[in-house]
């Protein structure tokens, strides 16, 4: 019988190990399942002095292969491989955002105060700086933030600029 809660254990063990390799949880369902086999049968057929035994080691073998991946694994050659890492290049800012600056664009949508505007030629999302402007309106790209650009109204220099009529 003690051949066979070793196995059970290293079998558990192993199909602990292989989890972190291998996708979905079964090899490691297996595993733990194993592992609880191993202590029941040593509890059961060698006394409690082996099941206590036992429960300590597999105990100890599950926090040891918990610990290494927890800390150890993503530093190993295969565990880098294995492993995202952050990419540190790259703006903020979409491409090309930037260079729209102070160009003349129409609503295509409502900007109340977010909606979409046409740049040379472009679909581009747009914020004003709190105005609600209606489709159609003349808008001077002021600054690129993120992924949208800030707009305000446009208003051709040689016509006057006419207040809303209030109500």
């Amino acid at each position: 019988m003690l051949s066979t809660v070793i196995a059970l254990a290293i079998a558990g063990v192993a199909l602990l190990f292989l989890e972190m390799f291998l996708p979905g949880i079964i090899a490691g369902i297996i595993g733990g399942i194993l592992l609880i086999a191993a202590v029941f049968t040593a509890y059961s057929d060698i006394g409690a002095a082996a099941g206590n035994l036992t429960l300590l080691a597999t105990s100890a073998a599950t926090a040891a292969l918990w610990w290494f991946w927890a800390t150890q694994f993503q530093h190993t050659r295969f565990g880098r491989r294995m492993t995202l890492s952050a990419a540190g290049i790259g703006t903020t800012q979409a491409d090309g955002l930037a260079a729209l600056a102070g160009q003349i664009g129409t609503a295509l949508t409502p900007l109340r105060p977010s909606g979409t505007i046409l740049v040379a030629g472009h679909r581009v999302d747009a914020i004003t700086g709190g105005d609600f402007l209606e489709t159609g309106t003349s808008v001077r790209i002021v600054r690129a933030e993120g992924s949208c650009v800030i707009v305000q109204r446009h208003t051709a220099p040689d016509s006057p600029s006419v207040p809303a009529a209030t109500k």
